[in-house]
């Protein structure tokens, strides 16, 4: 589902030139789990965004259920990240004016398919998944950090995504919470075959992918 071949990236910062990713292959089946564990300034988050067609490749291809993500336009790109991919960021990045629940759906509505009922509906009952049944209608300042990180996961499996991608998705959740949400993005992975591919430094979560790689000075191993 998810292919990666001499995938670079590369900055000029004045002189100097910073090699973030260096020449990475990787593939991700329907169904499996990798995680990617490294020091902060390995090169994680920079391949997390060129696999998901947020930051663009110095050299290389990333291919999504066969599909060159980079050989086409925006446009194209913006389909596909919001039909194929789910996204979980370091950060919650949720809407301040709507509420749970529309937050959730809200990446639903871009698409042609589905009624609005309908997918409030799923978005309330993602919201029960991840525990948080009674705050269906509060407004993300209205939640803690880990609440909001919640949300955020539940946005990201609305459109039940062939690929999810995780940035750090547990960073500020209870020994508790990690478990229930870490089960439950493992059971989307199974229940909808998606590939699943997580970043992070916990290592409790990292084992227990199908594998675990390790990032250094931009390199995968």
């Amino acid at each position: 589902m998810i292919e990666v071949d001499d995938l670079w990236r590369v900055y000029q910062v004045g002189d100097q030139t910073i090699e973030a990713v260096r020449g990475i292959g990787l593939t991700v089946a329907e169904g499996e789990f990798v995680s990617i564990v490294g020091h902060s300034g390995s090169g994680k988050s920079t391949l997390l965004s060129m696999v998901g067609g947020l930051a663009r490749p110095s050299r290389g291809t990333v291919r999504i259920g066969g599909v060159d993500l980079w050989s086409r336009g925006d446009a194209f790109r913006s389909e596909v990240r919001n039909g194929m991919i789910g996204f979980i960021f370091q950060f919650a990045s949720l809407i301040p004016t709507l509420s749970t629940v529309e937050n959730i759906a809200l990446p639903h509505l871009f698409r042609a398919d589905g009624s609005h009922k309908a997918v409030h509906e799923e978005a309330r009952e993602l919201l029960v998944r991840v525990g948080l049944g009674a705050k269906l209608d509060s407004f993300p300042n209205e939640l803690s950090g880990g609440q909001q990180r919640r949300v955020a996961i539940a946005r990201a499996l609305i459109n039940r995504p062939r690929v999810i991608l995780a940035d750090e998705p547990t960073g500020d959740l209870d020994e508790r919470t990690e478990a229930e949400v870490m089960a439950l993005l493992l059971a989307a992975t199974r229940e909808h075959k998606a590939a699943f591919l997580m970043v992070t430094h916990n290592m409790s979560i990292a084992r227990a992918a199908d594998r675990m790689l390790q990032m250094k000075d931009g390199i995968l191993a």
